[in-house]
């Protein structure tokens, strides 16, 4: 899946069977980059929004740090649209 935003042309893979997510440089267990040269917060916004919304997944693995399950996901997304100013577009996507 296109997930742009931290940087151009980035892609999750999401093997929905397995519930699996590859998040690579998009989603990780930390504070997520959104500044660096070729950013678009606005897209990070969509994507982080798009991500959050997904269901049924037992596993993220990012290009770094370990991986987590959905529980951290939701927090990770959520702590992000909260420092950037959407956390009432949590509201909108829908369940989980």
């Amino acid at each position: 899946m296109h997930t742009p935003g931290h940087s151009p042309g980035g892609i999750c893979l999401l093997d929905r069977q397995a519930g699996v997510l590859f998040s690579g440089d998009t989603l990780y267990d930390s504070r997520l980059f959104d500044e660096l040269p070729g950013s678009d917060i606005n897209n990070y916004l969509k994507t982080i929004a798009r991500l959050r919304s997904l269901a049924g997944i037992r596993m993220v693995c990012p290009g770094h740090d370990a991986c987590f399950d959905e529980g951290r996901l939701r927090e990770l997304c959520d702590a992000y649209l909260i420092r950037r100013g959407q956390a009432a577009t949590r509201t909108t996507m829908g369940p989980g």
